[in-house]
């Protein structure tokens, strides 16, 4: 374009895309029309488009590691010029956990044929891009030139592994970049550096911490077949690369690259993973579980409902039942069983008068003999059955009249004993009188007189029995 001062010239906006190397720049004149190249005709100076055109496709750094990239050829290069790392060239793109203290080059050196590029701290794939001194290089849009693929090697120090006490440790498949046979790994403890190189090895790991060399290209390791004793927990690991330190990594190291983590189970875990394989599902397992569910809630309201209902009985069972008024009493009440009482002692007085007055009569008449005082008790003995049917036909009456009859009856007795029996005497007169007091203190008032039915007698082989007292008395007389 025309130039505004004579001393500043420009080509536009548009990007320059002929091959590096030197041009001749020709001048002319504005007092001529300049619209053809034949216009040109002075000499003003020399032009060069400076860039590289020659460099490796591959470069190659160990995780961790300051490194050099060399054999870089161009155009126009300096010691000015410099290199960044990136994802792509041109972009805004720059990995800041992988260079967190920036990715561009350290220095330059081989008149722009070498640079020192920072160390990566994780393994991964990028791209070397390139800019002139000429230019600012401040942002790395500025880095727009492709030099090849940088590539940083070694194990992702993201991964954890796993090995468990008391068994021995082994690593099947190490993820990382560009490893090889011969590396080595060092367990330490959780929380070291490996960056710093001087990590000390975990005390109780078998092989001293330091695994045998890798084999199946640098992915398997092993520490032999010593016995993991180091409690269960997280643990660090640093990692050695062989070609970059004459081809074999020793048990010294350098341990100076993040591996990874290792964390070392327990013997119940270990159980766990080694435990057989369960057996494969069968048909129709999801379809007996759909059966089994459907009752289980019919299951459970029933048992709900049998708890209800025993608890309820068990508390009714505990409460005091009103007793119902019409129910019928079963056996004698008290005023019965004093009925009863009285009418025994009644038979006894009784029975003991006859015998008196027989044992008189034979005191009148020698000529008696036992045979006579049997007789004379079996006459009594149907004496009394006979009574003994009309007491009967009397118990059908009124409860209520024959309540009140048998207090009756007892002063009616009292009286009647007290003049029939002759040997008795005051005595048994006494025995009624206390009784004829307690039915006054019982009711509250003087008993009536009891009716003409008698108790029932004593049973039969009461009278028939050699024990019974009375016949034993007449056979006393009688021998006397």
């Amino acid at each position: 374009l025309p130039s505004v001062d004579g001393r500043h010239y420009t080509w536009g906006a548009e990007r320059v895309l002929s091959n590096p190397g030197r041009y001749a720049l020709c001048w002319c004149a504005a007092i001529t029309s300049c619209d053809g190249y034949q216009d040109f005709e002075s000499y003003a100076a020399v032009l060069q488009v400076k860039a590289p055109t020659a460099s490796p496709i591959s470069f190659f750094c160990p995780l961790g590691q300051i490194c050099n990239i060399t054999g870089i050829q161009g155009e126009g290069l300096n010691d000015g010029d410099r290199v960044m790392v990136l994802t792509k060239c041109g972009d805004a793109v720059v990995d800041l956990e992988t260079f967190p203290s920036g990715a561009g080059s350290l220095a330059t050196f081989d008149t722009g044929g070498s640079f020192t590029i920072p160390a990566g701290e994780r393994a991964g794939k990028y791209q070397i891009c390139w800019c002139a001194a000429e230019q600012l290089c401040l942002n790395s849009v500025d880095y727009s030139v492709t030099l090849g693929r940088l590539t940083i090697g070694g194990p992702d120090d993201s991964v954890t592994y796993r090995c468990f006490e008391w068994e021995p440790c082994s690593i099947e498949d190490l993820e990382g970049q560009l490893l090889s046979d011969g590396d080595r790994l060092m367990v330490v403890a959780d929380g070291t550096d490996c960056l710093g190189g001087a990590a000390e090895p975990q005390v109780g790991f078998p092989n001293g911490a330091v695994s045998l060399p890798a084999t199946s290209s640098g992915k398997h390791f092993t520490w032999g077949s010593g016995l993991v004793r180091v409690p269960p927990g997280i643990y660090a690991l640093c990692w050695c690369h062989a070609p970059y330190n004459n081809g074999s990594c020793s048990v010294e190291g350098p341990f100076d690259v993040p591996g990874g983590v290792l964390r070392i189970g327990d013997s119940k875990e270990f159980q766990y993973v080694t435990r057989p394989e369960d057996n494969p599902p069968r048909e129709g397992d999801d379809a007996i579980a759909l059966l089994l569910a459907v009752p289980l809630p019919l299951l459970f309201f029933g048992a709900i409902c049998f708890g209800i209902k025993k608890l309820i009985g068990r508390k009714m069972k505990h409460q005091d039942e009103t007793r119902n008024p019409w129910a019928v009493k079963r056996g004698l009440d008290s005023i019965q069983k004093r009925s009863k009482m009285r009418g025994e002692v009644q038979e006894v007085a009784e029975t003991r008068a006859s015998i008196s007055r027989m044992a008189d009569s034979k005191a009148r008449t020698k000529d008696l003999r036992p045979k006579d005082g049997l007789l004379a008790l079996y006459s009594m003995l149907r004496q009394h059955g006979a009574k003994w049917v009309k007491k009967k036909t009397l118990k059908r009456a009124n409860a209520g009249e024959l309540r009140m009859g048998h207090v009756k009856s007892n002063r009616s007795m009292a009286s009647h004993t007290t003049e029939t029996s002759g040997f008795s005497g005051n005595r048994y007169q006494r025995s009624i009188d206390v009784e004829s007091s307690d039915d006054e203190d019982l009711f509250g008032q003087k008993p009536k007189a009891p009716p003409k039915a008698t108790p029932k007698p004593p049973g039969p082989l009461e009278f028939w029995s050699v024990n019974d007292p009375r016949v034993l008395h007449l056979f006393d007389e009688d021998t006397q």
